[in-house]
C-alpha cells in the first residue's frame, strides 16, 4: 500500500492510533443531577478528541467505588456515548493503586490471612556467659524458626558452619528466645518471624491511599479480587459497547521496605511505623508447602539462607525461594485474571511495580517472561516527560516488548507521564517521550500528561503524528536477529535483604546482581547505540524454541542468529541452552565479568545484517517493523540537539522518508543517504 493511501486512510479515522487520556473523575458533584453529570462527561470527551486522544482510560466512580448504582449508570452510559463518538474505552480496575484490594473491600469482606505476608529475621551476638534473650518483636505474628551459630557475624561464617547451626530452638506462636552462651566464644541467634507486611512498604507509602494489600500468591484473594471488581465490570456493562482492555496498576509482592518518609493523601488502614523494621522477605499462604513439593526439601532447614551465606547452597536456596514465590504469583495474579479476561473477551493490561531494574525483580515480581505472557497487552510504566531519561531507562520497554514479540501479543502499552518532572515539560519531550517509547516497543499510550499542557490544536498535532507512525509500523513482525539473555537466576541467587534499610539501599551490597545487572545493562546501551535491535530472552523462552540452521525461533515467531549472555552465573540450565544453541549453528556471545568489550557491535554484526547502518550517532534508535505494508523503520534523536549522519538501509534502490509530524518526505538512495533528525525528531522510513 502506498504511503500516499496509508495517509489517506488515517486522516480518514485516526482513532485506532491514537494516544489514549487516563481519566478517573470528570469533576462533577456526587449528587448533581444524572444529566449535569453525562453533560459534563460529553464535554470532556469532545475534549480529548479535540486534543487528538484516541479514548479514554476511565472506571467507575470512586466515590462509594463499586457500591453505587447511580455511578454505574454513568459508566455504561459513557461506554454507549464513547461508542456514539468513536472514541476507544479502556477500563482501570482500582481505586487508586496498587491493584488488588477493591479499595479495601478484598480484605474487609475477605480473610485476614489474605494480607501480603513477610518473614523477618531478628539476630543478635551474644558474648561469652551473656544470658541469650531475644523478646518478640510488636507487630509479628509468629516465631517460623529459631537458630544460633558460634560466631559473631552470619556473614562471616564458612558455608559448611552456616549450613550447621550450633543450636535449633524449637518456638511457636509469640515466643521470646531465652538461652545462655555457655560457649567461650560469641554467640549468634537469629529468630526468625511471620509478619503481615504493610509498614514500611509500598501499600502505604504510594501517593495514593495507605491500605492494607493481599498477598498477590494467594488464590482466594486474588479471586475474591475478581468477584469485587472484573465480574461487575464484566456484568454492568455487558453490552454497553466495545472494552478495548482492562488495565491492572501496580500489583506486586510486598517484601521490602520502600519510599520512607512519603505518605499518601489519604489513610484507609492505620499504620504504626515505630515497629521494628527488620530485614524481611516475601511470605504467603503456600510458599513452605510449594517450595518443599517442588524442590524437595523443608524450607525450614535452610531459611536462614535468604538472608545470609554466599556459597554455592545458599546462593541455590534463595533461586529456588525466589522462583517458587514467581510461580505463586504467575499462577494466582497473573493466570487466573487473564483467564478470566480471555472467557469475557476483555484484553488484559497494565503494568507492574518498578520494571526498570532486574534487582527489583525478585523481590517486587519475579521472572517478567513468566508473569506478562499471561497478559494480552503487556505494560509498563514511565514517569519521567524527558526522552534522555527514557532512554536511560531503556531496559523498561525492551523487557516487556520482548516478551510482547516472544509471546505473539500484538501491543505494548505504556502508561506516560512527567510525573517525575511535575508535569512541566516542553511540546518536543512531550513528543519525544512517546516516540523514544515506540522506538523502544511501546505501541499503545495512555496519558497522564496534564490536559492543559498543550492547546487542543497543539496537542492534536503530537498525538496524530504518533498515530501516523503507528498506522504505518504498527502490527506485523519485529526484525531483529539478535536476543540478549534475562539472568534472572543470577539475580535471584543474589538477592539478600541487609537490615532495617530500604531496597533501593540494600541492592547495591549484593555484589554479583550488581555485577551482572551492569552487564546487561551495558550490553543493551553497546547494542541500541550502534542501532543494533534486540529482544531479551529467558531460559523458558530458549528451552521452548524451535532449532534450525543457525538460528532459533521462539514462541511468537521472532528467529534470532546470535545470543548474548551477560555476565550471570552458567548453572546447568543455561549451559545445556547454550550447547544446543552452538550445536545448531547460532552464534553465542558469553561475556565476561566487568566493561562490556567496545568490539561487541562488530561481532554482532558479523553474524547478522541490521536493517540500517549510521555513521557512530548514539543519538539515533531505530525500530524496525515488516506488516503488510512492507518493512519500515523508524529512527528517533533522543536528546535536544540536532542529529544528522550518513546511513544505509538494508534494500535496493530509492527509500521514502517521511517526517510524521510535518508529512513531508524525501526520496533518498537506500545505498547512502543522510538521515537527519531536529532535536527529539523522528522520521519513518520505508523501505518497500
Amino acid at each position: 500500500m502506498s504511503l500516499t493511501e496509508l495517509m489517506r486512510q488515517f486522516a480518514e479515522n485516526p482513532i485506532p492510533n491514537l494516544p489514549l487520556s487516563l481519566t478517573h473523575g470528570f469533576g462533577y458533584p456526587i449528587n448533581a443531577p444524572i444529566a449535569e453529570k453525562q453533560r459534563v462527561i460529553r464535554a470532556v470527551l469532545e475534549d480529548l478528541r479535540a486534543k487528538g486522544f484516541g479514548g479514554l482510560v476511565t472506571n467507575v466512580c470512586q466515590t462509594e467505588y463499586l457500591k453505587n448504582d447511580e455511578e454505574w449508570f454513568i459508566l455504561r452510559w459513557l461506554v454507549q456515548t464513547c461508542g456514539e463518538m468513536g472514541l476507544r474505552v479502556w477500563l482501570y480496575d482500582e481505586k487508586g493503586y496498587p491493584s488488588g484490594g477493591a479499595g479495601g473491600l478484598t480484605l474487609e469482606e475477605g480473610n485476614p490471612d489474605w494480607q501480603a505476608q513477610g518473614l523477618a529475621m531478628k539476630a543478635v551476638t551474644f558474648a561469652p556467659g551473656e544470658p541469650v534473650s531475644i523478646p518478640f518483636p510488636k507487630g509479628h505474628t509468629c516465631v517460623y524458626a529459631a537458630y544460633a551459630w558460634k560466631t559473631d557475624s552470619l556473614d562471616a561464617l564458612p558455608e559448611e558452619a552456616l549450613l550447621s547451626p550450633w543450636k535449633t530452638y524449637d518456638l511457636t506462636g509469640q515466643a521470646d528466645l531465652s538461652d545462655e552462651n555457655t560457649t567461650d566464644g560469641p554467640v549468634t541467634a537469629a529468630v526468625f518471624y511471620r509478619k503481615p507486611m504493610y509498614e514500611g512498604t509500598h501499600a502505604i507509602h504510594n501517593v495514593c491511599e495507605a491500605r492494607r494489600y493481599i498477598d498477590v500468591s494467594n488464590k482466594e484473594a486474588v479471586a475474591a479480587f475478581l468477584e469485587n471488581t472484573y465480574r461487575p465490570y464484566v456484568e454492568k456493562l455487558a453490552g454497553a459497547g466495545r472494552i478495548e482492555a482492562i488495565f491492572t496498576d501496580e500489583p506486586s509482592y510486598m517484601g521490602a521496605y520502600i519510599n520512607l518518609g512519603l505518605f499518601p493523601q489519604s489513610t484507609r488502614d492505620a499504620f504504626d511505623e515505630t515497629m521494628e523494621f527488620l530485614p524481611s522477605v516475601n511470605w504467603g499462604a503456600d510458599v513452605a508447602n510449594r517450595f518443599a513439593s517442588t524442590w524437595g526439601y523443608d524450607l525450614k532447614s535452610r531459611v536462614y539462607c535468604l538472608f545470609t551465606g554466599h556459597g554455592e547452597e545458599a546462593m541455590a536456596v534463595r533461586q529456588q525461594f525466589y522462583t517458587v514465590l514467581s510461580d505463586l504469583y504467575e499462577q494466582s495474579f497473573f493466570a487466573q485474571i487473564s483467564d478470566f479476561c480471555a472467557r469475557y473477551d476483555l484484553p488484559f493490561s497494565g503494568h507492574v511495580l518498578l520494571e526498570d531494574d532486574i534487582r527489583y525483580h525478585p523481590v517486587f515480581e519475579g521472572n517478567f517472561f513468566s508473569l506478562l505472557r499471561h497478559m494480552h497487552i503487556p505494560g509498563i510504566d514511565m514517569l519521567h516527560g524527558l526522552p534522555e531519561k527514557i532512554r536511560a531507562d531503556a531496559f523498561t520497554p525492551k523487557l516487556v516488548s520482548s516478551v510482547a514479540h516472544t509471546y505473539s501479543r500484538p501491543h505494548v502499552m505504556s502508561e506516560i507521564s512527567a510525573h517525575a518532572q511535575g508535569g512541566k515539560v516542553t511540546p518536543e519531550q512531550f513528543y519525544g517521550t512517546m516516540t523514544t517509547q515506540y522506538v523502544l516497543g511501546v505501541d499503545v499510550f495512555t496519558s497522564y500528561f496534564g490536559k492543559n499542557l498543550l492547546d487542543a490544536p497543539e496537542y492534536a498535532r503530537y498525538n496524530h503524528a504518533i498515530g501516523r507512525i503507528d498506522r504505518i509500523l504498527g502490527g506485523g513482525r519485529h526484525m531483529a536477529e539478535v536476543a540478549v539473555y534475562y539472568p534472572i537466576e543470577t539475580i535471584q541467587a543474589d538477592t539478600i535483604p541487609h537490615g532495617d534499610e530500604q531496597i533501593y539501599s540494600w541492592m547495591y551490597k549484593n555484589p554479583l546482581a550488581g555485577a551482572c545487572w551492569e552487564s546487561v545493562r551495558d550490553t543493551m546501551n553497546a547494542l541500541l547505540d550502534h542501532q543494533i535491535d534486540f529482544d531479551f530472552l529467558d531460559a523458558e523462552a530458549l528451552e521452548k524454541a524451535r532449532y534450525g540452521d543457525g538460528t532459533v525461533t521462539v514462541a511468537g515467531g521472532e528467529a534470532f542468529r546470535v545470543l548474548v549472555v551477560p555476565y550471570c552465573l552458567e548453572s546447568p540450565r543455561l549451559t545445556a541452552i547454550l550447547e544446543r544453541l552452538a550445536a545448531h549453528g547460532v552464534t553465542v556471545l558469553r561475556l565476561a565479568e566487568g566493561a562490556v568489550p567496545d568490539t561487541l557491535p562488530e561481532m554482532v554484526t558479523d553474524a547478522v545484517t541490521p536493517a540500517i547502518r549510521l555513521d557512530h550517532a548514539p543519538q539515533i534508535l531505530t525500530l524496525c517493523r515488516e506488516n503488510e505494508n512492507g518493512r519500515s523503520i523508524l529512527a528517533v534523536n533522543t536528546t535536544a540537539d540536532p542529529v544528522a549522519a550518513s546511513a544505509q538501509a538494508d534494500a535496493t534502490g530509492e527509500i521514502t522518508i517521511l517526517d510524521p509530524l510535518t508529512e513531508e518526505t524525501v526520496q533518498a538512495d537506500a545505498a547512502g543517504f543522510t538521515l537527519a533528525l531536529p532535536p527529539y525528531g523522528a522520521k519513518v522510513i520505508l523501505l518497500g
